[in-house]
């Protein structure tokens, strides 16, 4: 059986993995770095424990900011009281 055919990546592949999601996020293309996330973090591959960190510091990186949201909800509700109270 060729191990090439595997279906988990080997540890050069996933560190080749690694350094194609931090050009993608320095490049600003976020649905590719969440892509090699999503491979990055399957269960059923075993990260390296030096690459582990930077996969987890690339999680940080692209995971929504709690405040933004919090903030965009806000505003939200602040639009919908303003239009309830003087359009409606």
């Amino acid at each position: 059986m060729d191990p090439s055919s595997s279906p988990h990546p080997s540890a050069p592949d996933l560190k080749q993995e690694v350094l194609d999601a931090q050009v993608a996020l320095d490049r600003g293309d976020l649905r590719t770095v969440r892509k090699k996330l999503r491979t990055l973090t399957d269960p059923g591959i075993q990260v390296p424990a030096e690459l582990s960190a930077e996969v987890a510091k690339l999680e940080r990186t692209v995971r929504s900011d709690p405040a933004a949201i919090a903030l965009a909800i806000g505003c939200l509700i602040f639009f919908m009281i303003v239009l309830f109270q003087y359009v409606v």
